[in-house]
């Protein structure tokens, strides 16, 4: 071969930047215990709230088309109470949401009992997925998890 023949690109090795990064860590981890403790718990809790949140956006995305237009015309709204602010008329309500209609008064998904019910679906079943993630692996939890999780669904109700 002549020297300007050209040699075949060198591979990065996936082994190797994974033993980089277990060397760096481990390094990390025995001289700040503590920091290194909150920086993993940091990382695994926002990557997995990120996960669950893209969920929760597909749910609250598609659900409400699944449901149909039926739901989305059922008004479910608690309690209505008509306001109006900075000019604005609305109705509040702590649960549910307004009918949305079209120029032409015609009900389009997106509102209504179709979409409360995708909401506390998608809300729920995130929830489900994240609470075994977050007590298993990011705070590594040996405590009951019968009483975890009934504060957990407290604590989502009242939320």
């Amino acid at each position: 071969m002549t020297e300007n023949a050209k040699q075949p690109a060198a591979k990065v090795s996936t082994n190797g930047i994974v033993a980089w990064w277990m060397r760096t860590w481990g390094d990390f981890q025995s001289k700040h215990p503590v920091l290194a403790k909150w920086v993993y718990q940091i990382f695994y809790f926002f990557v997995f709230s990120m996960g669950v949140t893209i969920v929760q956006y597909l749910i609250f995305t598609f659900m409400p088309y699944l449901l149909g237009k039926d739901l989305a015309g059922t008004e479910f709204m608690w309690p209505q109470v008509n306001m109006s602010l900075f000019g604005v008329d609305f109705t509040w309500s702590l649960l549910g949401y307004n009918v949305v209609r079209d120029a032409t008064g015609a009900v389009v998904i997106g509102g209504g009992l179709g979409y409360f019910i995708s909401y506390e679906v998608g809300s729920f079943i995130a929830q489900c997925i994240n609470f075994p993630l977050q007590r298993n692996i990011t705070f590594k939890s040996h405590g009951n998890p019968v009483y975890q999780a009934m504060w957990y669904f407290i604590a989502w109700v009242a939320i």
